[in-house]
């Protein structure tokens, strides 16, 4: 959703898109591995993202993950995430669970 600042004129009518700034957002990431459970998880530091402006997809076939998404800081600046995470062959991609908690995604692999 952009602002618009419409300014009315005799003639036409103006629309004025302010310049809008992106910057790339680079979060922190770790992984855990849980023996007793057979499962790898990946944690994602993503503070003031919302579930709704995230996007998680997992391409099988190259076994990378694509987490991608935005969040406005302020009226004309935008962060946008973009990662790429190869996984393991230890992992198996069925059963993949994905939840986002106090800013924190949380990505589990069931180990083969």
């Amino acid at each position: 959703m952009s602002s618009q600042i419409i300014t009315p004129n005799r003639r036409s009518s103006q629309i004025i898109t302010p310049n809008r700034r992106s910057q790339q957002f680079f979060p922190d990431k770790s992984w855990e591995e849980d023996e007793e459970k057979k499962k790898k998880s990946l944690n994602m530091v993503l503070p003031g993202f919302s579930k709704d402006r995230l996007r998680i997809n997992l391409n099988t076939r190259t076994r990378t993950l694509i987490v991608t998404g935005q969040k406005s800081n302020g009226l004309f600046n935008i962060m946008r995430l973009n990662e790429r995470i190869q996984i393991d062959e230890e992992c198996s991609l069925d059963g993949v669970h994905a939840k986002l908690l106090n800013n924190n995604l949380y990505i589990t692999f069931p180990k083969k």
